[in-house]
This record gives structure tokens, sequence and C-alpha cells, in this order.
């Protein structure tokens, strides 16, 4: 006696499955199950503006001019641009494991314009399960879509080549042509026995379809697969199969159509291209970036009218156990396939890749994707874009605190990019659709730092993005990351000290109001502390430098004697000479500065002496003299303190608190036996306003003094600090 239900081997599964020959065909769409052919309402939609509501992360994120809410229980994964909206391809998993097969199947759903329905069809009424990967479309003259093809895989049901009392249920590369209506014109499903299968892109080939997948030979038994390649004729017939690398979960993940003929593949090895005929001509892009990593795993690739190759992936460490982290990649190539550069974005420790990629116009390219790296929590959908140089010029994230991720990219017709992917909305998968803005402005980061590097391990730095800017718009958040492993932090100016010493990539990214980010990231040298520079200056073994000050930009302000003449000059951080003042005194033309300090007001002032020949002596008379910070007379004149007589030098010089300035002198007594303090009071201009002579009876020469704050000074001589009568 026969009964009615068959028994079937699922390597995928692990399972022997019990399937009941009768079917119930419904749809689940929106969460509740429909009969088949039912009008089911399958989506939401919201114009940026509207009132916000529970699904306002999704409908109308910041940056966006609508977003769309589709099916439950699935994603989207495909998406092309129409002449009146949209083509979205994705799936629907039944939440019901009780559920009678198919648990997945494809959607295709049409979006106007503005996100609105205008038709649908599902893959349900498949006794099979099933899913859709990518779709296309092909068009008439005058730009109306004369036909649909998508890719995917489905389930078949295969004899067992060894034991002819099993079989085999496993998913077969699945392509099917439709009509603009949703009419199946044809589908095949290509594959062989104890194989699995499965399509990821597509492409038209004239009249004919080029589709992309993996070839796995022995499914359940191990995991490497062929990079396989399928031609089919208009009618839906195979007429070309070409396997290239065989590698672990290897494939074929996008296909796109090469200027000059052939094709570009984007493979979990490397980017491969092929003549017409399928036959390789090379691969790039295929090497681990460094030992301990795998090869980078590209989605997608595309070329733009320049010729360029852009390829987007994930980038991976190998790793074993655990959650493993990954880096989106990009990677721009000539079509002969040589890396002019490689991109890689995200934080360690994060998942961050890349799922489709688009060449614009404009030159450049835009990336969709997912991060956890940025955005709201959780993992986000993710668009980027890229100049043609490779420099981020902008990425927005998308999404709320559950698991989002873009899947997919197209250019709508007024330029806008438009991502389709899933939306986790309070725990449950949607499809997603969201159009961007087309007047994506993005903010511009300005990235100052004091001191400037290199820096001393453990010296505070401090962080500065106050020149930053938001065109259009406004700043809404500001971060800094060290690239030390400490946590970011936010502000416009931050403080932040590193601890070891070693090379550092501090990344400063400023967020506007629509979410739209841009960063910058410079190099930080820390070193220990030790001789950072040395510089040897002057010409004369003579030549002295008797004091320094820390201009206001970090250099140095330093006063002394170079070939006999009082010398002002300026170094930088580094000690490059800046500027240089010579002022020659008297009549020989000599002299030498003793101190430089900061002015009251701005400047540096400098006291020192001049030396010249008189009634035959010798004298010198005291200076003193204010510069501006490009090493200019700020004063009319250099004041001048002394007579003919006496002999008098300018030794030391402090602020007062009234902002004028005490000047001490090394003044010889009249039979010049002796030294005396002779202290000038100054005005803010450095015009006298008294002076007062000490005698101590013996020599005295001044050695410092300083202003106090109650308005008075104190001064030091080489005899130490005591009571002087004053002359």
């Amino acid at each position: 006696m026969k009964s009615n239900v068959r028994r079937r081997w699922c390597p995928v599964c692990g399972l022997i499955l019990i399937l009941a020959i009768s079917r119930l065909e419904l749809v689940l769409q929106g969460g509740d199950l429909h009969a088949v052919g039912a009008a089911v309402p399958v989506g939401s939609v919201a114009m940026a503006g509207d009132e916000p509501d529970p699904e306002a992360p999704y409908l109308a994120p910041p940056g966006t001019l609508w977003g769309w809410l589709g099916p439950e229980h699935g994603a989207a994964e495909s998406i092309i641009t129409l002449p009146d909206g949209y083509l979205v391809a994705g799936n629907q998993v039944n939440p019901d494991p009780e559920a009678p097969p198919p648990a997945s199947w494809g959607v295709l759903i049409r979006l106007g314009l503005e996100a609105e329905v205008l038709a649908q069809t599902n893959y349900l009424a498949e006794e099979d399960h099933n899913w859709i990967r990518q779709v296309v479309a092909t068009f008439r003259p005058d730009g109306s879509p004369a036909a649909f093809a998508f890719v995917g895989e489905k389930h078949v049901r295969t004899p067992d080549p060894v034991d002819p009392r099993a079989e085999w249920y496993v998913p077969w590369l699945w392509v099917a042509r439709l009509t603009p209506g949703f009419e199946t014109v044809w589908e095949t499903s290509v594959g062989e026995s104890s194989h699995q299968t499965e399509g990821w892109s597509l492409v038209w080939d004239g009249a004919d379809l080029l589709a992309g997948g993996s070839d796995f030979p022995a499914p359940g038994m191990t995991s490497s697969a062929h990079e396989w390649l399928v031609r089919l004729s208009a009618g839906g017939v195979v007429t070309a199969q070409v396997a290239y690398g065989f590698d672990g979960d290897g494939g074929i993940r996008g296909v796109h159509r090469a200027q000059g003929g052939g094709y570009l593949l984007a493979t979990t090895k490397g980017v491969l291209k092929v003549d017409t005929a399928l036959e390789q001509e090379w691969r790039a892009a295929d090497s681990p970036p460094a030992p301990g990593w795998l090869p980078d795993r590209f989605e997608a690739v595309a070329q733009g009218a320049d010729g360029a190759i852009y390829a987007a992936g994930r980038r991976q460490a190998i790793c074993e156990g655990g959650e493993c982290s990954s880096d989106l990649v990009l990677v721009k190539l000539t079509p002969d396939g040589v890396t002019e550069w490689t991109v890689v974005v995200g934080l360690e420790g994060t998942e961050d890749h890349a799922s489709d990629v688009v060449a614009l116009e404009d030159g450049g390219c835009a990336v969709a994707g997912a991060t956890s790296s940025f955005g709201h929590g959780g993992a986000d959908a993710w668009v980027l874009r890229f100049s043609a140089d490779g420099e981020l010029l902008w990425d927005l994230p998308l999404g709320g605190p559950g698991h989002d991720s873009a899947h997919a990219l197209t250019v709508a017709p007024d330029g806008a990019l438009v991502m389709a992917g899933q939306a986790q909305v309070e725990g449950t998968r949607r499809w997603w659709v969201v159009k961007l803005s087309p007047e994506i402005t993005a903010p511009v980061p300005v990235f100052a730092m004091d001191p400037e590097s290199p820096v001393f391990r453990d010296e505070e730095v401090r962080f500065d993005a106050s020149g930053s800017s938001a065109p259009g718009s406004t700043i809404r958040r500001i971060e800094w990351r060290f690239g030390d492993g400490t946590p970011a932090e936010t502000g416009t100016n931050v403080v932040h000290a590193y601890h070891a010493k070693g090379r550092y990539e501090a990344v400063l990214t400023v967020e506007n109001a629509e979410g739209v980010r841009r960063s910058v990231t410079n190099v930080v040298e820390v070193v220990p502390a030790a001789i950072q520079w040395q510089r040897f200056l002057g010409e004369q073994p003579a030549d002295t430098v008797n004091s320094l000050v820390e201009a206001a930009d970090g250099g140095l302000i330093l006063t002394g004697k170079k070939a006999d003449e009082f010398w002002v000059f300026k170094l930088d951080r580094r000690g490059r000479l800046v500027w240089e003042q010579l002022f020659p005194g008297g009549e020989s033309g000599e002299g030498e500065g003793r101190v430089v300090i900061h002015g009251t007001d701005g400047g540096y002032v400098v006291t020192g002496s001049d030396f010249y020949h008189h009634s035959g002596w010798w004298r010198h008379d005291a200076w003193l003299m204010k510069l501006d910070e490009d090493g200019a007379l700020a004063w009319p004149e250099v004041r001048t303190f002394g007579n003919l007589v006496r002999d008098e030098q300018g030794w030391c010089v402090a602020p007062m608190a009234d902002g004028g300035y005490i000047l001490a002198i090394d003044r010889y007594s009249p039979d010049g036996a002796s030294h005396h303090p002779w202290l000038i009071k100054t005005d803010v201009n450095g015009v006298e306003e008294w002076n007062v002579e000490y005698d101590p009876g013996y020599s005295a020469q001044p050695v410092w003094v300083v202003g106090t704050p109650d308005g008075g000074f104190a001064f030091t001589t080489d005899a130490g600090v005591m009571p002087f009568p004053v002359v």
C-alpha cells in the first residue's frame, strides 16, 4: 500500500522532512495571512516633514525625502529605477515553523516615484522554498520597460546518485523572465544532482541573460564552492556554464557588463574580468591584505563612464569562534585590473560591510551597506559617497535601535540615491526603501591640535574643531576618536593625552542636522620625553642667546647678540627661523639683548643695551623696545635710557599690575667704581613715568625684577635682597 506521504533527505537542514502532497496556498503580507491573489496593503510611506510616529526613524529619516516600510518578516534585496518609479525585489519568511512549505518566497513590488505601491506579485504559490536576490530590466526605445528578470534560488528534488532510496532537496540557481505586468515568460532552475547552487547576480547580455552564483558540489559535506557563471538564451535555455575559483563559501556576488566587451565579476575572492566567451582575462584584489587576514570579499562591482572600476564588500581577519568583526572595503581598479587605491572604513571590533556600489556620472561612486560602528544603535543601514580619488565625501547612517541594513542602491531620475534593505521595527524585520535628498551637503570638519604633532607621551593635547561648519545646515554632533583604544569623546574642544609612544590616527567627525557625516584624519606621533630638535644659530663664536619666551603660536622669541649687534628673532615649533631683527647701536654699531617677555597688550617687550664711543670712553645705554608677532617695532622708536657720562645696561624687565613695565638697569656709579640698581617705571607704551636709583654703598648689580599684585615691585641683585638707600 502506497502512502501519500513521501520521505525526503534535506542535507542543508540536516533533517528528514515529511511533506504532505496537498498544499494550502497562502500569502504572508504585513504580518497577516491572505489567500493568493487578494489585494493586500504591503507598505507604509511618509514624506519628510510629516508628524513623527512610532515608525518615524524609518519613514522619514533626516537627510531623506521619504521612507517606505513594506512587507513584514523579510527584506528587500534589489532595486532598479524605472521611468515611473522603482522595481523592488526581496523575500519573506513564514514566522510559523509549523506552517506548510514554502518557508520562504520571493516578492516583487513596483513603487511609484513617491513610494506608492503600483503593482506586486509573490511566489508563495511555488511548492518549494524560493528566494530572489537580484532583479534587472530591459527597456524599449521609448524608455518603458520591455521585460524583467530575476535570479535567486529555489529548492528542487533530485534522486541521490548513490542511493536510489534517498532524494536530495537542495536549492538550485533560479532564473525567471517576466513581462512588465509580472507574467512569467519562462523560468529555469540550474544545477546538478547532489549539488547546491545559488544565484546572486544577473545582467542582460543582449537578449540573453548572464547569472552569477555559487556551486557547492557536496552540500553539508564541504563549505567550499565554485564561482559559477551561467548564460541563458532569450528562451531560458542554458547555453554555457563556467566554474572559476574554488574557495570556502566561494561565489560570484556581482556581475557588470564591462566597457569594450566582457564582464566584471565581484567574487568572494577578488574581482574577475572575463571576455564575451566567459574566458578569464585577469583577477585583481584577490590577495589577503596582510598575514592573518582573508582575501577581501566583494559583493558588487560597477564601472564608471571614465572606465574606472569600483568593487565594494568587506574586509575581515581570520578568526575562530565568537564574533568576527569586519570593515567596509572599497577598491578602485583600472580597466586592466590594476589597483589605484583601496579604502577601508570601520572601527575595530565592529561589523561593517558594503552590499552594493554604483558609479556616478559626476565621478566617484556611492556605496550601500551596514554599520555597527556609527549611527543609532544596533546596526544601521549605511550610505557613503566617495570621490574618484577615494576620499570619503560623506556618509549617512540610517535606522533605529534594531538591526537595519542596506542591501541595494540605485539612482533616481532626479539624481538622488535610493536605498533598499531591511529595518527591524519593534523586533520584526520589514522591507525598507529610502530616497535620500538629491541636495546632500556635507559638513566641513576642520581639525586643529595644540601642540601640533609630534607630542610627548602623557602630554595634554587640546583638540579643536571650532573651525568646522555645516553649510546649509547646523552642526548636531562633533566626535573625536583618538586611535589609541580609548572611548570616543564629543565636543568642540577636548583634551586628550597619549600614554604610549607610537603613531595614532585621530579622527574628527562632524554630523549636521540631517545626519550627514564627514570625517578628517590627522596622524599624531607620540614620542618619549627627549630632545626633539636642536639648532645652531648665529655666525660667530661670540654670538649668544640670553633669553627666550614662547610665542603665541607655539614657537619661540629669542634675544641676544649676533655679530655684536642687538638680535631678536623667532623660531617655529620645530626650531626653524621665521624672522630676525638686528638693531645696530651707537657709533660702533654694537648692542645686545638681555631679556624678552610677553607684552601686557600683546607682542613682545625686549630690554638690553647698545655700545658706543664718546669723548674717549666706551659707554652703554639701556634699551627698551616692543615687537609685534611679525617682528616689526610696535612702538614708534626704541626707548633709550642713560646719559653720556655714566654707563647703563638694561638687565631685566617685568610687567606691572597697571599694564606698564618695570625696567631694572645696571648703572655704574659716577666714578665708575661700582654698580647701582636703577629702576625705571614706564607706561604700557614704554614711556618713562618715574625712576629711582639705589646706592648700597658697595657694588650691587641687578639680577631680576618682578611686579607685585599690589602695584609695587621687587628685585634682586648679585649682593642679595636687602634695603637700599635711594640716591
